[in-house]
């Protein structure tokens, strides 16, 4: 079963399993050649089947499985975006130059078009607002019981309702 194992057919000698002769360099029992194969196999009592491949083609230590796969040090878009975010940049402000992130320039010229009355830049900035403070306090809604005041308007109106289809019944 060993010798099976190692590649020989059962009841050959090593040296004619490997295609050597007693003249060959190795000598006629082929040990050098066989200590190499044994090291590379693993134990001599290793058995190869489902899930216990050979020892020379697993994945050797220190390699990659997927060699051509993605380089050391890239770097993801978001981190990218990040970085060049994080860049200085000279803006005029008013009649100055002012040096300031990109992110921040970003912000201001967002906030600024919001200001002026830009409808889309709006309804961006509340959505990053939203999403940047989600724990910010809603504003203060009406509780929703209706008022006194309310009350009484709505009482008039239901009261002349009343009177209305009185009258038109008759």
């Amino acid at each position: 079963m060993a010798d099976r194992i190692r590649g020989r057919r059962a009841g050959t000698p090593p040296a004619a399993a490997k295609g050597r002769t007693p003249d060959s360099p190795d000598g006629p029992d082929g040990a050098a050649a066989d200590a190499d194969a044994a090291a590379a196999s693993g134990p001599p009592d290793y058995a190869v089947g489902y899930g216990r491949p050979p020892t020379h083609t697993r994945f050797r230590k220190g390699r990659s499985g997927k060699p051509a796969g993605r380089p050391r040090g890239s770097r993801s878009l978001p981190a990218l975006v990040a970085a060049e975010l994080d860049r200085p940049v000279a803006v005029r402000e008013g009649g100055a130059v002012r040096r300031m992130r990109k992110r921040q320039a970003l912000a201001a010229s967002l906030v600024n078009k919001a200001l002026q009355g830009d409808g889309r830049a709006l309804m961006l900035l509340v959505g990053l607002l939203g999403r940047a403070e989600p724990d910010a306090p809603a504003p203060d809604r009406q509780s929703s019981a209706p008022a006194a005041e309310d009350l009484e308007i709505i009482e008039a109106f239901l009261a002349r309702e009343r009177e209305g289809s009185d009258g038109e019944g008759k």
